[in-house]
């Protein structure tokens, strides 16, 4: 009888040793599995703030171009109405000597 109660403790306790290694490893595996899910969302919060970054850099550089261009736009406007300018005071003048060329011959 002592050896059945025993046999049977042993047994129980060899099952409860291998209950106890199953649920070591299931638990290593999902902290693994956990692990890799931080990593991943680490790498995904990086690469989507390095993205926003760049993205901020880029419309910072589109700004930036953009108000040079509109400097560049005003300046060329600017020469274009002096020029014109200077057209029209140039024939003002060259019709005054055209006439007076005319008158005197």
């Amino acid at each position: 009888m002592e050896k059945k109660r025993f046999q049977s403790e042993r047994d129980s306790h060899g099952e409860t040793q291998n209950q106890l290694r199953f649920e070591k490893q299931r638990a290593a595996k999902l902290e693994a599995s956990l692990a890799r899910m931080e990593l991943d969302q680490n790498v995904s919060n990086y690469a989507s703030s390095t993205s926003i970054i760049r993205a901020q850099d880029n419309i910072s550089k589109l700004k930036d171009e953009l108000e040079l261009t509109q400097e560049q736009i005003k300046a060329l406007k600017n020469r274009l109405e002096i020029e014109k300018r200077e057209k029209n005071s140039d024939f003002k003048e060259f019709s005054k000597i055209l006439q007076e060329f005319c008158k005197n011959t």
